[in-house]
């Protein structure tokens, strides 16, 4: 029989602090995601008065949304 030992790294969660830089983003989740926390809360700080950076941060948003469709362990503030 086997036996089911819980894993303390399983039972914790991580929040994640994003602003504009979607491929960072992008390897922080893979690199969460493989520790297989409870769960993983995003946060992305708000948009600036330059358009360029807005843009950047609007892919870094688009990412993590799809990204919490796919994985339900995912919250997004």
């Amino acid at each position: 029989m086997i036996s089911k030992k819980k894993n303390a790294a399983n039972e914790i969660s991580i929040l994640l602090i994003t602003w504009r830089r979607p491929e960072h983003t992008l390897r922080s989740l893979y690199s969460a995601l493989i520790s297989c926390p409870k769960n993983i809360y995003i946060y992305n700080d708000g948009f600036s008065q330059n358009e360029i950076i807005n843009q950047d941060i609007k892919k870094t948003r688009n990412l993590i949304l799809d990204f919490s469709k796919i994985h339900k362990n995912i919250f997004v503030n």
